[in-house]
Order: structure tokens, then sequence, then C-alpha cells
């Protein structure tokens, strides 16, 4: 009998010692959030896309930028001064509703990769090494519904 306790807890430390030494430690890893999102195909892919589509704003002031270089008549000077205002605002608010959906487009399909590659590993949670944000945490990492109730608890003992 007392050779089956031993053969026992001889299990059960071999049990804890295995248990023990599984790398936890790779359960929380961080993402250089920068250089995944710079490396994304995705993202070089709507940067060709996009200066595809301002080619020809981008042209358009580039000419009035140099006609203006060689301009002398002041009159001329102010008409293609304020042109060349429209035109630039318009790349600019062109460009910013271009790449706002772009980088939107590129963002939720990163993100959508980034949770698959962590269910697919394992990992818990996944940190930002740039600044320290969380990119992905697994559901059942999540305790708001149980801290909304300890701290209405502790509000309502006051």
């Amino acid at each position: 009998m007392s050779h089956q306790w031993k053969l026992v807890g001889i299990i059960l430390c071999l049990f804890f010692v295995f248990s023990c030494s599984e790398k936890k430690e790779d359960e929380i890893v961080y993402v250089n959030s920068v250089q995944l999102f710079e490396g994304f195909k995705m993202k070089a892919e709507y940067d060709k896309i996009l200066e595809r589509d301002l080619k020809s704003e981008a042209m358009q002031i580039d000419s009035l930028q140099t006609i203006m270089e060689h301009t002398t008549d002041s009159m001329t000077m102010y008409r293609l001064r304020k042109e060349y205002y429209v035109a630039d605002q318009l790349f600019n608010d062109k460009f910013e509703k271009l790449s706002g959906t772009y980088t939107a487009s590129v963002t939720e399909r990163l993100d959508s990769y980034i949770k698959q590659y962590a269910k697919e590993n394992g990992i818990k949670m996944i940190l930002s090494g740039n600044n320290g944000g969380v990119v992905y945490i697994d559901d059942a990492m999540d305790v708001t519904d149980e801290l909304v109730k300890f701290v209405n608890n502790e509000f309502d003992k006051k």
C-alpha cells in the first residue's frame, strides 16, 4: 500500500513539474505595431492605389508651382496662387479621405489576422511594443462584467 502512495506521489510531483514548466509567458506577447503595419502587404498595395488615385492632382499642383516660378506678372501670380491653393486643398481633402478609408480597411483586416494568429498559437494577449497598448486580448480574460458588479457593489456600500 505504501508503494502505491509513493507511486501516486511521484506521478503527482511529475504532473506538477510539467504543468508548471509550460511556457506561460508565451500567452502574453508583444508586437512592434508600426513594423507590422508597414510590413503588411495590403498596406503596400493600398499605398500604390493611393499614389495612382492622386497622381493627376499631384501633377496639376506641380504644374501650377512650375508656372508660378516663372511668372512675373502680379495679376497672373495672384490668380495662379488662388488656383494653387484650391488645387492643394482639394488634393489634401482627397488624400485624407482616401487615406482614412484605406487605413481603416487595412487595420480591420490586420486585426482579424492578429486575432486568428493569437487563437492558433494559444496567445491570450498581444501588447504593442511601441506604445504598450493591447492589440488583442482573449475574451476569456475580460473581467469587465465582474468588475462592474464589484464597483457597483462598492458604490452601493457608501
